[in-house]
């Protein structure tokens, strides 16, 4: 189970800063969370103002679904089988409150589910990577490319 877990978790950190900035994330037993900003799919300062430049947020989860389906089926032996639902729920953020508060309800799954007592002992969330304050994840946030 936990290769599925792990599978999962490295599909959705692949297209960070890549595709889009990755918020938040938790990878629960049936389904998971992704908070994500995306970027746009050409570095230049109209890109950025113009929103159909941006990568489409289907097509970033889509491309999670397919990868994650396709590996976790081929290690099980599994063929024609879904693994993920077709459908998402998409939430705009409009503001800081939004977006702490998003990031809160997907930190807090785990907890709620009572598989851990706290956010950060989840170990496929970024309560327990992005968030740890480790090395490994000092820069998760900062944008150094992006046209000025």
């Amino acid at each position: 189970m936990d290769r599925d877990f792990l599978i999962v978790q490295n599909a959705i950190l692949f297209w960070h800063k890549r595709r889009c900035m990755l918020i938040a994330y938790v990878v629960m037993p049936n389904h998971a969370h992704l908070s994500l900003q995306p970027l746009p799919r050409v570095n230049t300062l109209q890109a950025w103002c113009d929103y159909t430049e941006f990568y489409a947020v289907e097509k970033i989860l889509g491309s999670i679904k397919r990868f994650s389906a396709r590996e976790i089926n081929k290690i099980q032996g599994r063929r024609g089988k879904p693994l993920w639902l077709d459908e998402s729920f998409d939430r705009t953020v409009r503001n800081d409150k939004d977006l702490d508060g998003l990031v809160d309800y997907i930190h807090g799954n785990p907890v709620r589910w009572g598989l851990v007592r706290s956010p950060e002992r989840y170990r496929w969330s970024s309560a327990s990577t992005i968030y740890s304050g480790t090395s490994e994840f000092r820069d998760w946030f900062t944008r150094k490319d992006i046209t000025s």
